[in-house]
């Protein structure tokens, strides 16, 4: 699948904001294998043209360093247990009775103030968490 980028006038997050933004959605394969499912969305307030700048193979942190001078410097991420909808089910070559995990995820800049949000879906039986705590 290629990547799509599109812009939606009224993005609500949360209920919290509306923002003009541009919506990133890609499927991420390994050896040809569909095996995460991403959409993004990054404020064209914040970062204007970015729909613009953003190719196929492009990394979008790249972009929103180089160009507008900012960088992610923490994330806040909640991990899920869902299964697909018929169109993830589809993107992810999966059936409907097949787990995923659903990660939301806030991204911040050195401000605190949010750069991106974005729902990622993974097979649980084709990936794995490691998570550290000190």
């Amino acid at each position: 699948m290629p990547l799509l980028c599109t812009v939606n006038p009224a993005i609500t997050d949360d209920s919290l904001y509306e923002i003009t933004a541009a919506k990133i959605r890609r499927v991420h394969l390994v050896n040809d294998d569909p095996i995460h499912l991403e959409t993004s969305y990054y404020s064209l307030t914040k970062f204007p043209y970015l729909d613009q700048y953003i190719e196929e193979s492009s990394s979008i942190y790249s972009i929103i360093k180089d160009r507008y001078l900012t960088k992610a410097v923490k994330n806040h991420k909640t991990l899920n247990v869902v299964y697909p909808t018929v169109e993830q089910a589809k993107l992810l070559q999966l059936t409907q009775d097949n787990i995923l995990y659903e990660i939301e995820k806030l991204a911040y800049d050195e401000k605190g103030e949010v750069i991106h949000f974005a729902k990622s879906y993974l097979p649980t039986d084709k990936v794995s968490f490691t998570i550290t705590t000190e």
